[in-house]
């Protein structure tokens, strides 16, 4: 549950006393709620269709530690291994348990959509990059001794990754579309209700496409 008090920063419900870097906090609140949270919670209820789930703890694993390998920290290298683990451990216990997935024809619409996605958050994990190389030691966003920037980074990777999901297998729609959906539109809102904090990275323009990107998302049909 520690990623909710990220989130919450978005609604205000966090210490006044602080200048929250709202967008930052957000991208941290919906990997450790929307993106690893879905899927454990898929996983506890329906076990036996938790393919799409253990693929993306497998992408969370991958995105985080392509990115601590970038930044060379240590912090988001033990964030990736545990997910890692996990993942591994459960896929371990559903061996032989998991129902095969039903594979249905590529939906173009939701290509399009995902490849749009691409255009839309990539220049996030790029500016994430760049804006960390300028910030000084002191005015770093620290959690248990885990750097920000490389999560927001794997966040806006997982929001690339994700959608593609969608382009062919049914059982994926709802999970995906639940953590792609709040993941998205969250971080988007904090750049519409926040444009005033200098480590927003991206504009209230870029917030405003992400809300609609992931309206467009949940309207189109397979």
């Amino acid at each position: 549950m520690y990623g909710l008090i990220d989130l919450g920063t978005l609604l205000g419900w966090a210490n006044p006393d602080y200048v929250w870097a709202v967008p930052l906090e957000s991208s941290w609140g919906a990997l450790f709620t929307f993106s690893i949270g879905s899927a454990l919670g898929w996983i506890a209820l329906w076990p036996a269709r938790s393919r799409t789930a253990l693929v993306q703890l497998a992408t969370v694993t991958g995105a985080v530690l392509l990115c601590a390998l970038v930044w060379w920290e240590q912090g988001p290298w033990w964030v990736g291994l545990t997910v890692g683990v996990v993942t591994a451990a459960l896929a371990w216990l559903l061996r032989g348990h998991l129902v095969p997935a039903p594979v249905s024809a590529t939906a173009w619409p939701r290509l399009v959509w995902a490849l749009l996605g691409v255009v839309l958050w990539a220049p996030a994990a790029w500016g994430a990059f760049q804006h960390s190389l300028s910030v000084a030691p002191e005015e770093l966003e620290i959690t248990n001794d885990v750097d920000h920037w490389p999560i927001h980074a794997a966040v806006a990777l997982l929001l690339i990754l994700l959608p593609f999901l969608l382009v062919r297998r049914r059982e994926s729609e709802r999970l995906v579309l639940l953590s792609v959906g709040l993941s998205a539109s969250w971080i988007g809102m904090a750049m519409l209700v926040f444009p005033d904090r200098a480590r927003a990275v991206l504009s209230t323009a870029a917030g405003a496409a992400m809300v609609l990107w992931v309206l467009a998302g949940a309207l189109l049909k397979r």
